[in-house]
């Protein structure tokens, strides 16, 4: 199983005033670091300002802030999950919906390697009767929202083309402030743990677990 890095993310769901969010105020506030790249980039079309250090990334919009990660090490998480908390406190005025904290993950299955639950795990019922109709299955995409260890897990497995294998974990929670949010960030290392909880259940039931390159 390999990690897909741009998927490990923390999301502020909110109404955010962007512009508040300058180069300066991320480098000195929320990084706590001199030196930040500061670049554009194109997501669906529209052109989104990105701020990075060697550990995290942030992007701000006007409805969401999404941390990322440039590797998925404990430091670069705590790092990420510092961020997210330094700016809920800074701007506790800020309308807040949501709070997401994201995991993705991608298996290649092969005659060769072929987890367990996983190579029959999208042979749905009408599988068979789509196929003799004449459609072409580019995607299929299983979803389910799950209570593991007092937290909410919105899971999604998604078969793709040329046998690959996406999972993607969204422990997600309502909030409806910045003090309610932070509370849901809880003590230091909750994103580890949530991490881990997600680990543990792939494993255990997927027969899933990191290639050594990616531990």
């Amino acid at each position: 199983m390999d990690i897909k890095l741009d998927a490990w993310t923390i999301v502020l769901l909110g109404q955010w005033n962007a512009r508040l969010l300058s180069p300066d105020w991320v480098s000195q506030k929320l990084f706590l670091e001199p030196n930040i790249q500061v670049e554009i980039v194109i997501i669906n079309g529209e052109p989104i300002i990105r701020y990075s250090t060697d550990k995290i990334t942030l992007q701000p919009s006007d409805n969401r802030v999404v941390l990322g990660l440039k590797d998925n090490s404990n430091v670069c998480l705590d790092k990420m999950e510092q961020a997210a908390k330094l700016l809920l406190g800074m701007l506790p005025q800020t309308p807040l919906a949501g709070i997401g904290i994201n995991f993705g993950f991608q298996v290649r299955s092969t005659p060769e390697y072929a987890p367990i639950a996983l190579p029959t795990l999208f042979k749905l019922l009408d599988l068979e009767n789509l196929t003799s109709y004449g459609c072409n299955i580019s995607q299929t995409d299983i979803q389910r929202t799950l209570n593991l260890h007092d937290v909410i897990m919105n899971f999604r497995c998604s078969m793709l083309p040329d046998s690959i294998i996406e999972m993607h974990l969204n422990f997600h929670n309502d909030v409806i402030s910045a003090e309610t949010a932070l509370q849901k960030l809880g003590e230091e290392g909750q994103v580890r743990r949530y991490r881990d909880i997600g680990y543990d259940m792939l494993e255990k039931v997927y027969g899933l677990t990191l290639d050594m390159g990616d531990e």
